[in-house]
């Protein structure tokens, strides 16, 4: 009966992620208050944020935080700063976004006693992703249909990203694609540099590494939110197992299929993973063309924005995520 109930809300939690309600706070958190979503691990009691950046691994950062205590769910670590937005007075948080100096004064808030899990991806590969989740139909998140100002990434003053990347031929919309990125890669660099250089406590996490070495990732995981208690510890790798990324995830579509977010969910039944995704995700996310993509992305980045295109070549080779 348990095992029946984890998998029914692994299964819930992967269609949230799916279906793009990550930014709808009231949405995600009504369902995870549910009782059938609590905590398998009767919490932790040290005080954890769980920080990424968009396309960088966040679903997976927020399953894996369920697991061991009630986290709240942020947009951004800058709404740590206001008391008026959710999260403010948390101590275990998930942020979708992960601003450097807003991730300090939470830090300097919290003290010494706070665990800090920050995912990180290859850009390339992050580039990609982004750029076949924003040209999705019907679009995944209602912000992609939300009118602004994109005259500084290439696009018209009043328009939406979705609008301008569909619009545009690949080539250009690759482009397009990156210079709207760019911000968060630059913030994505920023926190992984304060890490490595022990200007703030914490660990990087590749998403790449969690399909490369679950275990060992995992590992890694549990000792930064000192998760100390071997049975619980032993417990999480059982539970973890079940949003394990697999890399044969694309092979019934195409080859070459890249590793994504949506790839991590759970076996229901002994059904694949492939048979929970609608053709159009599969389409999306197994695409056999994001190498190529890849390619012609850099290419196009070298001749018309060279000096951006060597910084994204020295980020991807410092962060040593494996590109898949």
């Amino acid at each position: 009966l348990h095992r029946s109930m984890r998998q029914l809300a692994f299964s819930a939690l992967w269609l949230v992620s799916v279906h793009g309600m990550w930014k709808d706070h009231k949405s995600v958190e009504s369902m995870w208050n549910n009782e059938k979503y609590s905590a398998q691990l009767d919490g932790k009691g040290n005080p954890t944020l769980y920080c990424s950046h968009h396309k960088a691994g966040t679903v997976l950062l927020a399953k894996l935080s369920r697991l061991l205590g009630p986290s709240c769910e942020c947009d951004r670590t800058d709404n740590l700063r206001d008391p008026d937005k959710p999260c403010y007075n948390e101590t275990s948080v998930v942020a979708y976004h992960c601003n450097p100096q807003s991730l300090v004064e939470y830090a300097q808030k919290i003290g010494s006693e706070l665990a800090l899990v920050h995912s990180v991806r290859d850009p390339f590969s992050m580039l990609i992703s982004g750029y076949v989740y924003h040209t999705e139909e019907p679009v995944p998140e209602s912000w992609l249909n939300e009118k602004r100002d994109l005259l500084s990434v290439g696009c018209q003053s009043n328009t939406s990203l979705h609008k301008c990347l569909k619009a545009l031929p690949l080539e250009k919309g690759l482009v397009v694609q990156t210079l709207f990125a760019e911000h968060g890669l630059r913030e994505m660099e920023e926190v992984y540099d304060m890490i490595e250089n022990k200007t703030n406590s914490g660990i990087n996490l590749c998403l790449e590494s969690w399909a490369a070495d679950w275990h060992g990732t995992a590992t890694r995981f549990v000792d930064e939110v000192r998760l100390n208690d071997e049975e619980k510890r032993n417990k999480f790798f059982d539970l973890s197992e079940e949003l394990k990324i697999d890399h044969n995830a694309c092979s019934g579509y195409g080859s070459g299929g890249g590793l994504d977010t949506v790839m991590i969910t759970p076996k229901i039944g002994g059904n694949s993973k492939t048979a929970m995704l609608s053709q159009t995700h599969l389409a999306s996310f197994c695409d056999p063309n994001r190498e190529k993509y890849k390619q012609i992305l850099k290419h196009q980045l070298s001749e018309a924005q060279p000096d951006l295109f060597n910084w994204l070549m020295s980020l991807s080779e410092k962060l040593q995520c494996a590109p898949t």
